[in-house]
């Protein structure tokens, strides 16, 4: 199937026991194996979905030939998975019809998670994809001119059954991914031809790098995905018939195992008492594959071991590049949106202090918002159902304070949890105030964030938080020291 960025992004807030003993090479067929669409000896497939060693769900793909000489491929994909002892539910549905050479001409998307729901439609119209999103009550319309053919991701697995399964080839092509709603390049690599106790008989291994994100993934010479390996190997799908399959999400409503928890917490070298009232937090970071963002009050410099950071609590960052981004109406952050305008309304006016209008924001929040592990496509999801985990309350904080005139950033890392005696991946905000960013965490009620947030990356729609799964998992975090203050 290959795993897609919302199933990614969303488990990404141990590496595998199936390392290279358990695949060993195998004699390469002596012919390239190659099919077209309406050829497929499989056109229909299951697979159970495994995280952590944990069942969490089924995906299931099948295509079909149109009576227009189009085929459309219907995939799905639902999980079920606790954290901090709530389930979660994502269901993600598509519907694409493609050409015979794979190129997406429409398709219908529909993604659920925990009551939340987000519909997407496109279509080409004259070299152009027009697509039109819906969330909550609001909608809106991405155009994306596009020169050469783009394939749905759907087609990952089918592009190099169609072009040509054969050790050695390399493929490059481009996808839009309706959970991120972006064009990507994929690169795929037929890295070998593999047997394993895994699966039964010989496949090809596949190696696809797409939005920087690496699935392996065993094909056979029927073109039926036997096996899969993301995450570093913590996720893995094995093909199964249909009662099997589904068996997996029945096993995961049984399962009080926290896996995303278990899996996503990050336990330092020594215990932070207080975190709320820390003012100053020194830390070696390792296990990040890029350099740590610049921030309000975060200052690292490389390390033999990582990189060592300075956290300050309250300490500004000049805003030195243009902050108009900043104060944009997006699909996650729709603060233009009516209802968005008339709650900042009823909470304040632009002529207030902008300290006074961040402190009645955060107050209101915290009277109306219920803090629930609940994730949320948007902040008027959150206004909807009035409860959300870290994103959404930064969602909605970030929404309030554009519409009171405030440029605002959402940004993303970690931040020290005392009850897990550990750091957990955590969103909060950045604020301009007097010509400086300030970290704000709407989740806490904090007008001045305490230095145990640790900045990894900024960004508030799905496709920039794909960066944190390459991470999870891997991040460690050594405590040197820290102060208290606030």
């Amino acid at each position: 199937m290959v795993f897609r960025p919302l199933l990614l992004a969303t488990l990404a807030i141990a590496v595998s026991a199936c390392s290279g003993r358990y695949f060993t090479a195998a004699d390469a067929p002596p012919a390239v194996d190659r099919y077209a669409l309406a050829e497929l000896p499989q056109p229909e497939h299951w697979t159970g979905i495994v995280f952590n060693g944990a069942r969490i769900g089924f995906a299931h793909t099948r295509v079909s030939a149109r009576s227009d000489g189009d085929f459309e491929i219907r995939s799905e994909a639902s999980l079920l998975l606790r954290f901090l002892g709530f389930e979660k539910q994502i269901r993600l549905r598509t519907t694409d019809v493609v050409g015979p050479d794979l190129a997406l001409k429409r398709f219908e998307a529909s993604h659920h998670i925990d009551g939340s729901d987000l519909e997407v439609k496109g279509e080409f119209v004259a070299g152009v994809l027009v697509v039109h999103i819906t969330n909550a009550n609001a909608s809106m319309v991405r155009s994306y001119p596009v020169a050469d053919a783009v394939l749905p991701a759907s087609a990952l697995l089918l592009y190099p059954a169609t072009r040509g399964l054969e050790v050695g080839r390399h493929y490059r092509f481009h996808v839009f991914t309706t959970e991120t709603q972006r064009i990507s390049e994929v690169e795929q690599r037929i890295a070998g031809y593999e047997k394993s106790p895994l699966f039964d008989g010989e496949a090809y291994k596949i190696i696809t790098r797409l939005q920087g994100q690496e699935t392996t993934s065993w094909v056979d010479r029927q073109a039926r995905p036997l096996f899969e390996l993301a995450l570093n190997g913590v996720m893995i799908a094995a093909l199964e018939d249909e009662a099997a399959a589904k068996r997996h999400l029945a096993a995961a409503s049984l399962n009080k195992q926290d896996i995303m928890l278990d899996f996503s917490l990050v336990r330092p070298n020594r215990a932070i008492a207080s975190p709320r009232r820390v003012a100053r937090l020194e830390i070696l970071l390792a296990g990040v594959d890029s350099d740590p963002v610049s921030g309000p009050g975060q200052e690292c410099e490389a390390d033999s071991n990582g990189w060592r950071c300075l956290l300050q609590a309250g300490h500004p960052e000049s805003a030195a590049d243009d902050t108009r981004p900043y104060m944009v109406s997006s699909l996650t952050v729709p603060y233009g949106h009516p209802q968005i305008q008339a709650t900042a309304r009823q909470i304040g006016d632009a002529s207030m202090p902008v300290r006074d209008r961040i402190r009645h924001i955060l107050d209101w929040l915290d009277v109306n918002i219920r803090k629930h592990p609940t994730d949320s496509f948007s902040a008027l999801d959150v206004l909807r159902t009035r409860r959300a985990e870290c994103q959404g309350h930064a969602y909605l904080y970030a929404a309030l304070a554009r519409a009171l005139d405030i440029p605002t950033r959402i940004v993303n890392g970690l931040v020290y949890s005392g009850e897990h005696e550990g750091f957990l991946y955590h969103s909060w905000a950045e604020s301009l105030i007097d010509g400086n960013w300030l970290a704000v965490d709407p989740t806490f009620g904090q007008a001045v964030a305490d230095a145990t947030h640790i900045k990894l990356l900024e960004g508030e729609e799905l496709a920039d938080l794909v960066a944190l799964t390459g991470w999870v998992g891997r991040v460690s975090v050594s405590v040197l020291g820290y102060e208290y203050g606030l």
